[in-house]
Order: structure tokens, then C-alpha cells, then sequence
């Protein structure tokens, strides 16, 4: 990684300034705040761009970033938010150790935190649902399919090809109530 990019990354997350960060190859580019920068991982406060609304958190890892843009876009949603209370968020992420997948998917997993799960060179590609039993090189998920039905069984996704984890986003916590409880038999977003 350059050096400035990561000085970049850095200050951003210490005045809670909204980027946009461009990712490298054909991962997706996104809009929020980065809050914590880890050695490998990184924490971001995502924002919808089409709502301008904060939307959830991201956590990528921090070898993606090719570029961090800041605009005259960027600094006015990020001024109106700030105006109209909605950054920083006072509720904020829960805790996670950015040190690895493990140790990240190990914390939501033990929060009861649902997820979405993005892979490169894999044949799941994307995933989302609840975190049945991360270890040290991979984690199972117990999906929520497309029509909204939990699958029977747990999937497996490894770590090498994992590229981001979602959680408290919109898009989740949707199919999770049309999906309804847990094959464990706990409600959307109640821990397992």
C-alpha cells in the first residue's frame, strides 16, 4: 500500500471526515467515514449515496484501497449529516478486533451480530445471514436466500477470497425480518 494512501486513511478516521474510497481490480468503490484503521482491517461507517444516509458498517481490508477522494460532494453530505445529528453516530458499531477475519467474525458472531459476507474468486461471491462457527481459516453462515427463507444448512466461506464483511446495514436487516427467526429458534438480530 502507498503511504499516503494509508496517511489518508488515517486522517480521515481522526476527524471523522466522509471519503469516498476506490478499491482496487473490480471490488466496489464505497462512500463513508473510515473510524478505525487497523494493520489490516478497516472499519467504516457506511453511507448510502443514493439516501445519504448512514447505512450500516464495512470493514475491508485495508491492502484494497487504491485511492481516498474527498470532493465539495463529500464535505457537504458530510456537513449536513453532522447538522442534522446523524454523524458520529451515538450508538455506534459494535466492538471488534481488527487483526484478522477470525478475530472479527469471532466478535460478531459472540455479539449475535447478522452479516453479509463478500468474496473474491469464490463461487459464493455474497452471502448473508447468521454466523454459526467462525475458526481460524474460515466461518460457517446459515444463509437467507434470495426468496427470503433461511437455508437448511450452514455454508462455509474461507478467509483468503473474503473481502468484506457488512453488518447493521438496511439491506440485512430486511431480509432478516422476511426471513423471520433463526433456525435456532432466536428472533432477527437476538443473539444465537
Amino acid at each position: 500500500m502507498i503511504s499516503s494512501v494509508l496517511k489518508e486513511l488515517t486522517e480521515s478516521a481522526a476527524e471523522g471526515r466522509l471519503v469516498t474510497l476506490a478499491l482496487r481490480g473490480e471490488l466496489e468503490s464505497l462512500t463513508g467515514i473510515p473510524l478505525v484503521v487497523g494493520s489490516r482491517l478497516m472499519l467504516v461507517r457506511h453511507l448510502n449515496p443514493e439516501m445519504l444516509l448512514p447505512d450500516g458498517w464495512i470493514i475491508i481490508r485495508v491492502q484494497d484501497v487504491a485511492e481516498v477522494r474527498t470532493n465539495r460532494w463529500d464535505h457537504a453530505v458530510g456537513r449536513a449529516l453532522a447538522d442534522e445529528g446523524l454523524v458520529p453516530d451515538s450508538a455506534g458499531p459494535p466492538a471488534v478486533r481488527l487483526d484478522g477475519w477470525a478475530s472479527v467474525l469471532a466478535d460478531l458472531h459472540a455479539q449475535g451480530v447478522l452479516v453479509s459476507l463478500e468474496c473474491e474468486n469464490d463461487e459464493i461471491g455474497y452471502v448473508m445471514g447468521a454466523l454459526t462457527a467462525p475458526g481460524e481459516d474460515a466461518t460457517t453462515i446459515r444463509p437467507i436466500l434470495a426468496d427470503g427463507d433461511w437455508d437448511d444448512d450452514d455454508w462455509t466461506v474461507y478467509y483468503e477470497g473474503l473481502t468484506r464483511v457488512c453488518f447493521g446495514r438496511r439491506y440485512i436487516d430486511v431480509f432478516h425480518r422476511l426471513a423471520g427467526d433463526r433456525p435456532d429458534g432466536s428472533a432477527p438480530g437476538e443473539r444465537a
